[in-house]
């Protein structure tokens, strides 16, 4: 009898379990998303606040990667670091999970043919292959490490062949990317977006 108790309360745990990792529905029709659109958010992690307020004024957005659409699948391609470690690297990461907890979200699109594109997510994509590390000394040195606007701002002016995205903010004393210097340029529009009032 005993055996039998504890038997159910393990299937209604794994029950439980099952039923809370049901993912969320998504903010927005996946049909506006193409390949290599920037996709910025704002969440509600430690950092967060701290890299909203990092821009000149305060953005809408702590945080940016780039959609990568392979077959059925959409992914982004971003650099995090642990909140609790501080170690991190270059992700791709299902959409879903990118969009998890978010209270404000914005899409923009490079307006270069689809060739420049296709070799901003070639660049991007192989950051994510080597896993390059999150840059937690925030410096433009070079891209062995890359911190998230560095990826977006590194990839973009490779692809484009000039420095289109450039470094206007001060972050930990150095010239820097904010989320805002990644796509409030000219080249760069905005496709949709949502945000929560303050």
């Amino acid at each position: 009898m005993e055996g039998h108790f504890f038997q159910k309360l393990i299937l209604i745990g794994l029950l439980f379990s099952c039923s809370s990792q049901v993912s969320e529905p998504l903010p927005f029709d996946t049909g506006v998303l193409r390949h290599g659109d920037l996709i910025c958010r704002y969440g509600d992690g430690f950092f967060s606040k701290y890299f909203r307020m990092v821009s000149d004024s305060v953005s809408d957005f702590s945080h940016v990667g780039f959609v990568h659409i392979s077959g059925d699948s959409i992914h982004v391609i971003h650099s995090e670091a642990s909140e609790l470690t501080f170690v991190g690297f270059v992700h791709r990461d299902p959409l879903e999970l990118f969009l998890k907890d978010v209270n404000s979200w914005g899409i923009y699109r490079l307006d270069q043919p689809d060739s420049i594109k296709n070799l901003m997510m070639d660049i991007a994509y192989d950051y994510h292959r080597k896993k390059v590390p999150f840059d937690m000394d925030f410096s433009l040195k070079d891209d062995s490490e890359l911190y998230c606007t560095e990826l977006i701002a590194t990839c973009i002016n490779r692809a484009v062949g000039k420095e289109m995205i450039l470094p206007k903010t001060v972050i930990m004393g150095k010239a820097g990317y904010s989320v805002d210097d990644t796509f409030l340029v000219d080249g760069i529009f905005e496709v949709t977006k949502s945000v929560e009032p303050n």
